[in-house]
């Protein structure tokens, strides 16, 4: 049975056999079974239930989010005959609830994190969204909200709602994405109640010398800049405009040394940064950067340098349908594992896009997808 707000329809429409095509080919058979080999996510035994044909299902679920379960399950197998080409959609009848939600449980998370790190293809030669030889990650983060359920509530808890009561319980997503190609080089999901410092400290351990961090203003704090400093990276922030910034040393370029307070837990000299002035446009504040020398980078250069973050940050709407905070998506899964492997799915499906996007691009092919992103 549908839920509130998804659709039941037993017609195939020729759009559907072309997303599930895209999908395949974003995730060939090779890549999905080499995914759950490696996880140790292949069933032991002969099952209805394949762990590769389950985790094209926990993909097709991103893709067509309004429809019910069993209607996921009937575009997915319908489609893979219809393609003929994997064999994983021949003669599988529809399996009951239980049965799926059981399958997801024994696949677990971890495929669906290689097939994010499979799908990601580095591409040289293209000087946007890099800075003096190095790569420009825009760090962002975001909620999705999981079903209300108690296992959920107890797990992922969530912000207070505006009768201080909970809301929704959410999984919290931080992501790094290279600003030149939009495909994210590392991520972490986790439950609303995680310590977010902690989760950046383990996104940025990801990156180092020859990364240029692009934080966005909601992760600005001394704590964040000094983990990304620690990993030899350069960061570039911007901090509210409450936040004071005495001028020690003023530079020729306008911008000035100054410094943030010790990280929280630590003693001892206050970090020097350089203020290069404020924001514009929709973000305003002080941009603050680890970069101390202006013969390095010039104050206009840090603005511009920053400004890229921009370009990647389509992740955030394309999970919400039509980019509208009224209309994001609910995650299906009461359970909070099950919630975690569904973000981690939204994830991997955007990386297959989007690296499908950057590859028709470098070829000169302009293709109707990358309208969406």
């Amino acid at each position: 049975m549908a839920r509130a707000g998804q659709s039941r329809s037993r017609i195939a429409h020729p759009r559907d056999h072309i997303a599930l095509g895209t999908l395949v080919s974003m995730f060939p058979p090779s890549m999905v079974r080499a995914a759950v080999e490696q996880a140790g996510a292949k069933e032991r035994r002969s099952r209805t239930l394949p762990a590769q044909l389950v985790t094209y299902y926990v993909l097709a679920c991103v893709l067509w989010h309004e429809h019910s379960h069993e209607e996921v399950w009937e575009r997915l197998t319908t489609g893979l005959a219809w393609l003929n080409n994997t064999r994983l959609g021949d003669d599988v009848r529809p399996p009951v609830s239980s049965s799926i939600s059981d399958a997801k449980h024994r696949l677990g998370s971890e495929p669906l994190t290689l097939l994010l790190k499979y799908a990601a293809v580095p591409l040289r030669g293209d000087a946007a969204g890099r800075w003096r030889d190095r790569m420009v990650v825009a760090v962002d983060g975001f909620g999705l909200r999981a079903q209300p359920t108690k296992a959920n509530q107890e797990r992922l808890s969530g912000p207070p709602g505006d009768t201080g009561t909970e809301a929704f319980p959410q999984v919290r997503v931080m992501v790094g994405a290279d600003c030149r190609t939009g495909t994210i080089a590392a991520a972490r999901v986790e439950g609303h109640t995680a310590n977010e410092s902690a989760s950046f400290r383990r996104l940025v351990a990801a990156f180092g010398p020859g990364t240029v961090l692009a934080v966005a203003p909601r992760l600005f704090s001394p704590a964040h800049h000094s983990a990304a400093t620690a990993r030899g990276a350069a960061l570039i922030s911007l901090a509210p405009r409450s936040v004071s910034f005495p001028v020690v040393a003023p530079l020729p370029d306008g911008s000035w040394i100054s410094h943030l307070g010790s990280p929280p837990g630590r003693t001892g000299r206050p970090v020097r940064v350089r203020v290069a002035g404020h924001g514009s446009g929709t973000e305003e504040g002080h941009l603050v950067s680890s970069v101390l020398d202006p013969d390095e980078a010039s104050a206009a250069e840090l603005a511009d340098t920053y400004a890229s973050r921009w370009s990647p940050r389509s992740f955030l709407t394309c999970l919400r349908p039509g980019g509208q905070a009224d209309t994001e998506i609910v995650l299906r899964s009461k359970r909070p594992d099950g919630a975690f492997q569904e973000a981690w799915a939204a994830l991997a499906v955007y990386q297959g896009l989007r690296t499908m996007i950057v590859k028709a691009q470098a070829a000169g092919i302009h293709t109707v997808v990358d309208r969406l992103l």
